[in-house]
C-alpha cells in the first residue's frame, strides 16, 4: 500500500498540476466502507474498526484536499448499502 503521507502529498500535487493545467472540472471520489465487502465478512470486530478509522482518516485528508482546489467530491463512503 501507499503510505498515508506520501498519498496526501502525492494527491496535493496532482490536484495543484490539474487545477493549473485546465479549466475542466474535477470529480473524485473517497474510499468506500470496505469492510462491508465479501473479503473482509470473517474479520473481527476489532479488525473492522480500525479499517473504518484508517478509512475515516483518510477520507478527511481526501475532503480537505478536494475543497482546497474545488474538486467535488463523489461520497462513496456515505453509500455504503449500495456496495
Amino acid at each position: 500500500g501507499v503510505p498515508y503521507d506520501s498519498y496526501t502529498q502525492d494527491l496535493n500535487s496532482l490536484l495543484k498540476q490539474l487545477r493549473a493545467g485546465t479549466k475542466a472540472r474535477i470529480v473524485m471520489a473517497n474510499i468506500p466502507d470496505l469492510t462491508l465487502l465479501p473479503d473482509f465478512s470473517h474479520s473481527s470486530a476489532s479488525q473492522k474498526a480500525t479499517m473504518l478509522t484508517a478509512i475515516k482518516k483518510w477520507n478527511s485528508a481526501i475532503a480537505s484536499i478536494a475543497a482546497r482546489y474545488g474538486v467535488t467530491l463523489v461520497d462513496l463512503f456515505s453509500h455504503e448499502s449500495q456496495l
